[in-house]
């Protein structure tokens, strides 16, 4: 049907509006699911359908910070198989509507957990480690900490989240080998996080794996031994610690065979 069509359907079940109230509507909210939700039940089939043609006729929908949009946007990432550094492109665009969308809807990011069950921290985190794989440069990752710094402003007291992507940051910064900025990172995280060393080495290790920077894994394999083990969930980091080092000397009887 066509945004005629459709309105003339919403009128004759009780409805009226015109495509400039709905217009106006929107950009007070900026979310389908809240213009959605602020009709009748009874309307709410039909006024989906009419948003969902109206808002593309109207907006570039990609850079909008509607949550349904944003979602749609990482669903179509997800499946797309493009070059590392153009992925952290469309999340570096990702980021700001995000963050847009708090500032303007005050919906943070357990909002696509329960509206789409989509775990926000795991994509951003798990995007931000593959990005580390690469070896972008310190530079680039600087970027990408540059990037995220204002998100991780706005959700700072979600624990889970900030924790996870400063821990993807230190990944990247082991991957690029440097060890003075890597040091002053490390030390931050050790820092924030006393009681959990092991959370903290394993991102660190895990990114001087990925790397060609692989000399430095045994002198903090080592660092990491010292510390004691203050709960299960650091036990499994350390576990997964032992397990990198494992296949670190495999990777040095590959070398000297």
């Amino acid at each position: 049907f066509s945004i005629d069509e459709y309105l003339q359907q919403l009128s004759e079940k009780g409805l009226v509006l015109t495509k400039e109230d709905i217009l106006k509507q929107y950009e007070e909210t900026t979310s389908i699911e809240d213009l959605v939700l602020s009709v009748g039940i009874q309307y709410r089939e039909t006024y989906q359908k009419l948003l969902l043609k109206l808002i593309p006729e109207t907006y570039d929908v990609h850079t909008l910070c509607d949550p349904y949009y944003i979602y749609a946007d990482i669903v179509a990432l997800s499946n797309q198989e493009i070059q590392v550094q153009e992925e952290m492109e469309d999340i570096y665009k990702l980021i700001q509507r995000i963050k847009a969308m708090y500032q303007q809807q005050k919906k943070d990011i357990t909002y696509f957990h329960r509206v789409y069950n989509l775990d926000m921290t795991s994509f951003l985190v798990s995007c931000y480690v593959r990005y580390a794989s690469s070896m972008p440069g310190l530079e680039n990752i600087q970027y990408a900490e540059k990037q995220s710094e204002e998100l991780l402003d706005i959700y700072s007291k979600n624990q889970s989240f900030f924790a996870d992507m400063k821990a993807a940051l230190l990944c990247g910064y082991a991957a690029c080998g440097n060890e003075t900025v890597l040091q002053k990172k490390k030390e931050e995280l050790l820092t924030l996080y006393p009681k959990e060393p092991y959370f903290v080495y394993y991102s660190l290790l895990h990114g001087i794996a990925s790397s060609t920077h692989i000399e430095l894994f045994p002198k903090y394999y080592e660092e990491a031994m010292k510390y004691m083990v203050f709960s299960n969930e650091e036990q499994t980091f350390k576990d997964q610690i032992t397990l990198l080092y494992k296949a670190y000397e495999q990777y040095q009887k590959g070398i000297k065979q």
